[in-house]
């Protein structure tokens, strides 16, 4: 994490410089409503703080909280379905209420206003855009990996080199002398597990995924011991 003080840009600057000088809203290249495209843009900056800098999260929801546009009479903007429980409570941590379509609670402030004052104000729910199969995977994969898991089961490093431990012992007899496994081969041997049910006939989709969310754990595991 980048020291705010000392002249390498923290994420939190880099997210209010790209927001402030590259909005995707202006973006015609980008598919959606100006609201979807800076929706996006602020998911982007919000996922990485919570990685990097979870201390500015709450920083940066304060200055670009969702958003929802009136355009032509209607509110457009984009649900929440794929924040997190621990980025919507930032949001809320932050002073903006969540709805539970992702914008701030004042839009109905907004919206009520603007039909006291005799405008035709419908609210609509804009869908999220198609995705791909191979978007969905990783999506759902990056969900559940970023998810509650760690905190139910602690870091993954710590809950793969438990899994090693164990396998040592239990494997103990069948190990030849100084083998150890560690959490890198405890990562491996769950993809092996995936992959056994795969040549069993299991089609899931949660396999899949499964797998993606195990190789991304795993190449992670590795860059730590």
């Amino acid at each position: 994490m980048a020291d705010p003080i000392t002249e390498e840009d923290s994420v939190l600057t880099l997210a209010i410089k790209d927001m402030s000088f590259n909005p995707w809203q202006a973006d015609p290249t980008r598919l959606g409503t100006p609201a979807q495209k800076y929706n996006a843009q602020m998911r982007h900056w919000m996922d990485r703080l919570q990685k990097e800098e979870p201390w500015s999260l709450g920083i940066f929801v304060e200055n670009y909280p969702a958003r929802s546009d009136i355009e032509n009479g209607v509110a457009l903007g984009e649900g929440d379905a794929e924040l997190g429980p621990k980025t919507q409570q930032a949001i809320r941590d932050a002073g903006h209420p969540v709805s539970e379509h992702g914008l701030p609670t004042n839009i109905a402030e907004y919206v009520a206003a603007r039909r006291a004052e005799g405008m035709d104000v419908r609210v609509v729910n804009v869908p999220p855009p198609d995705l791909t199969k191979r978007e969905e995977v990783l999506r759902e994969a990056n969900r559940i990996i970023h998810g509650d898991r760690e905190k139910d089961y602690g870091r993954p490093i710590d809950s793969f080199t438990r899994l090693a431990e164990a396998l040592n012992l239990v494997l103990r007899p069948k190990l030849a002398e100084g083998v150890e496994l560690d959490a890198v081969d405890a990562a491996v041997l769950m993809i092996a597990m995936k992959l056994s049910r795969l040549a069993g006939g299991d089609r899931k989709d949660d396999t899949w995924v499964d797998l993606a969310g195990y190789s991304a754990l795993g190449a992670e595991v590795r860059d730590q011991l």
